[in-house]
C-alpha cells in the first residue's frame, strides 16, 4: 500500500513522501490564492474552497486566513473555535464541540461548551484507532 493510499484509508503514513508532498504543495498554492483575496473577491473564494475542500456545510463562512492540512474520508471538521482561544499541542477535539476556552495540551476534550474529559495516556500512543496499534518501525524510520 502506497503512503497515499495509507493516508486516505486512515491507517498511519509518513507525510514525506514524495507523492503526498506534491498533493500538499498544490493545496498550499490554492490556500495561498485563497488567503491573498480582497474582501471583495466572493465569488473568487467561493471558487477556490469548491477546488480544496469536498463539502463546505450551507450557511458556512471561511475567513482569511485559513490554514489547512489535510483531510480525507477519515476527517470531519465540525468544530467551533472562538476568538483568541488555543487549543494545546497534541489535544483531540471531539466533534460538535464549541472550544470557548483555552484547552491543555494532550488531553481529549468535547461538548457545548468544550471541556476536558480525560488525558491523553500510553495507551493512546499504542494503538490510534480502537485496536489498531501503531506500528513502531513507522515511528523509527
Amino acid at each position: 500500500m502506497t503512503e497515499r493510499e495509507k493516508l486516505h484509508t486512515g491507517e498511519l503514513y509518513l507525510p514525506g513522501d514524495e507523492e503526498i508532498m506534491k498533493e500538499q504543495t498544490a493545496c498550499l498554492e490554492k490556500l495561498y490564492d485563497y488567503n491573498a483575496t480582497r474582501p471583495s473577491e466572493g465569488e473568487k473564494r467561493a471558487r477556490l474552497l469548491k477546488e480544496m475542500f469536498l463539502s463546505i456545510g450551507e450557511g458556512s463562512y471561511i475567513e482569511p486566513p485559513l490554514h489547512a492540512n489535510w483531510g480525507g474520508a477519515h476527517c470531519r471538521f465540525g468544530n467551533i473555535v472562538l476568538p483568541g482561544v488555543t487549543i494545546g499541542r497534541g489535544s483531540v477535539i471531539g466533534a460538535g464541540s464549541v472550544v470557548t476556552k483555552d484547552i491543555p495540551e494532550n488531553v481529549v476534550a468535547l461538548g457545548v461548551p468544550c471541556r476536558v474529559i480525560r488525558a491523553i495516556g500510553e495507551k493512546d500512543r499504542e494503538v490510534y484507532f480502537r485496536d489498531k496499534k501503531i506500528d513502531r518501525a513507522l515511528l523509527e524510520e
